[in-house]
């Protein structure tokens, strides 16, 4: 029997016994690392056969040559990316730091009994909570603070940093008793600002909320508590999560079945960069020690992304960073695509600029320079396109990536290593990972940067920091033409090749040998998936406003001003409306009706009606200017973490999001 058969068969093996681990057992590190395993070996052993093969031929220095050695060089860049993606995701994404350090509930109201019994309880540390702002609305802002406000925390202090030392935000501050400073420049941007804060405040720990990043009432204590017994930690990271989807989601209509984009990093990477002591700052909902940030120098200021920075520093001077899995605040995702890409574009900057200060950074251990630095990923994103232009370029100038001497085995060899690159992704990504939507989803972002990743290998430093534009739509287009545009092209030029090798019509394509036809074939239908999801990724919906909005199920009533009561069911609720289906036989509410919502018997506001519809669909309330007592009653209903009721609709159902998408790209 040929070599290649008996590989064949031996990877169909190793796979098998990986589907085993994989529907077999709850999720263990002996079922990753037999998912690992079998990704290492069938890739070790496919490009051990790529390389044997350009060897063993001899079109040296001929146009394949290069053609082969350069696909062979992506291969090998991909393949160790991922290599290192499954050495950090290797260990179950369990709740690390919890395991180790005990919980110290600070938020107890304190007793001579609970002073006795536990001297921790004695003096709780003092908080700062820094909101930084520099250009967003107040309808923004407000819940926000008033969040801070309700912490469940003794000696915390709210401050909001105001980088657009804007008069209104001082009276805002001053009306509802919170710190407000400011400055006279914005030079570093947030990096300058939180410096600026950090010269005028004297809390023993302080936390770091974007202007859109609504705080949990009873998040602050439980975190406090892990520094409090760990004096090694200097910051501690929460995940990221939103009101609203983002435009991603929104624009494949994947609202209720799939999770936004930066769920991979906050609820994966990041658990599993935890598991080996490195977790990494990610700037909003994260609280620091005030000490260690101080001993390095307060925040970095030759990145544009500080927070990644900070946490490389941080580690250089044996500090730690943890990531805490419970997520401390939410906020806003950007509603647009324009919005989007300002943020990716920066992140993505700052990620090169990071880089590069790492190359001379001292006391950094090795391991850290190689699993934090991003330059591997950012290599590859910049690679991307020319996987989706191969399979052209074989079908209409003959250049082939393999040596036609092999190309029979091919498939034998990388069948199976494909396969196991799926199969780790589906065990390692906790269901965060489609095969199709995942890639469409890498693809589409790099193209959406690629311009700005160029541009920062040019000229790396000196570009200004743009803020994230929140809270309004900021759509003037259909169609995102920086995505739209070449990944249009890059699906004509797969859509024709698959003509062409469908139909024959190419001299390169009659006189290869079959199994290279149809390797050809099967990798321009893989790219066309992708692109497909790509080109319906450009397509923006106007309907995507960022707001606080939470899907709940409450009975409440409504009073007219003719002391009419109307039972209602609201099902999503935001500091600004609800929405509602009528609870009875009740007629239509006109538009524009006068009325006082009860939503519980402490919170009555006066409200409008806006839309109205029949009693299968919701209407709609607009709320009017209520007193602060009445808001602040309103807030805490709407952001404190224990309420059941209130729930966020954005959750990860791999198999509905599938067929969801596959209806979509049908119709």
């Amino acid at each position: 029997m040929r070599f290649e058969i008996m590989n064949f068969w031996a990877f169909i093996f190793l796979n098998v016994c990986a589907i085993f681990f994989f529907f077999g057992f709850k999720p263990c590190l002996l079922r990753r690392l037999v998912t690992v395993t079998v990704f290492f070996l069938t890739g070790a052993i496919y490009l051990f056969w790529r390389l044997n093969g350009i060897i063993a031929n001899d079109f040296i220095y001929t146009s394949d040559y290069i053609f082969t050695v350069l696909l062979f060089c992506l291969e090998i860049l991909a393949y160790v990316d991922f290599l290192l993606y499954s050495l950090i995701l290797l260990k179950p994404s369990g709740k690390v730091l919890n395991r180790h350090l005990p919980l110290i509930n600070f938020s107890t109201r304190f007793t001579p009994e609970l002073c006795l019994s536990n001297k921790a309880l004695r003096n709780s540390p003092s908080v700062d909570i820094f909101i930084t702002t520099y250009n967003e609305d107040e309808e923004i802002i407000t819940p926000t603070i008033m969040a801070a406000m309700n912490v469940k925390y003794q000696n915390s202090n709210v401050w909001v940093l105001d980088d657009g030392n804007r008069k209104w935000v001082d009276k805002l501050c001053t009306e509802l008793q919170v710190g407000y400073i400011t400055r006279t420049s914005n030079v570093h941007a947030k990096a300058g600002n939180l410096n600026n804060a950090l010269q005028k405040t004297f809390g023993k720990y302080f936390v770091i909320l974007d202007a859109d990043f609504v705080i949990f009432a009873d998040s602050l204590g439980p975190i406090i508590s892990k520094f409090e017994s760990n004096s090694n930690i200097a910051t501690i990271q929460t995940p990221h999560c939103f009101f609203n989807p983002d435009p991603i989601l929104s624009n494949l209509r994947l609202n209720n079945f799939w999770v936004d984009e930066q769920a991979f990093y906050h609820n994966v990477v990041q658990p599993g960069k935890n598991s080996i002591g490195l977790a990494t700052c990610c700037g909003s909902s994260s609280i620091h020690r005030r000490t260690a940030i101080l001993e390095i120098g307060g925040f970095p200021t030759k990145s544009v992304t500080e927070d990644t920075l900070l946490s490389i520093i941080l580690y250089s001077k044996g500090w730690k960073t943890y990531f805490h899995s419970l997520p401390m605040a939410r906020g806003l995702s950007p509603e647009s695509l324009k919005s989007f890409f300002i943020q990716r574009r920066r992140w993505v900057r700052g990620a090169i600029q990071t880089s590069m200060i790492m190359t001379l950074m001292k006391g950094l251990p090795l391991s850290h320079r190689i699993l934090l630095n991003p330059a591997l990923s950012i290599l590859n994103t910049l690679l991307r396109p020319i996987f989706f232009i191969i399979p052209a370029l074989t079908v209409f100038f003959g250049l082939s990536p393999f040596p036609v001497s092999t190309i029979s085995e091919f498939p034998y060899l990388f069948i199976p290593f494909f396969v196991s690159i799926h199969m780790a992704m589906l065990l390692l990504s906790d269901k965060h990972y489609l095969p199709v939507l995942s890639e469409g989803v890498n693809t589409f972002i790099g193209l959406g940067v690629y311009t700005e990743i160029l541009s920062t290998f040019i000229k790396p430093f000196g570009a200004p920091f743009r803020v994230t534009p929140k809270g309004k739509m900021s759509v003037s287009e259909r169609y995102y033409t920086p995505t739209l545009r070449p990944a249009f092209a890059l699906f004509l030029i797969n859509f024709i090749s698959l003509v062409v090798v469908g139909t024959n019509s190419s001299h390169y394509v009659q006189v290869s040998p079959t199994s290279s036809r149809l390797v050809t074939l099967i990798w321009i239908i893989y790219n066309i998936c992708i692109l497909g999801v790509v080109l319906l990724m450009s397509s923006q919906r106007e309907d995507n406003e960022a707001k606080y909005l939470l899907s709940c199920n409450q009975r409440s009533k409504i009073v007219f001003d003719d002391n009419l009561v109307l039972p209602v069911l609201v099902t999503s609720i935001s500091p600004l409306g609800c929405s509602f289906v009528i609870d009875s036989s009740f007629k239509d509410i006109p538009k524009s009706s006068v009325c006082k919502i009860h939503l519980t018997k402490t919170i009555i506001i006066d409200a409008v009606c806006v839309t109205s519809s029949d009693h299968s669909a919701a209407s709609s309330l607009s709320f009017n200017r209520f007193d602060s007592i009445q808001q602040q009653l309103l807030n805490k209903y709407l952001y404190q973490s224990s309420r059941p009721s209130l729930q966020y609709p954005y959750g990860k159902r791999p198999i509905q999001a599938f067929m969801r998408l596959l209806r979509i790209s049908y119709v």
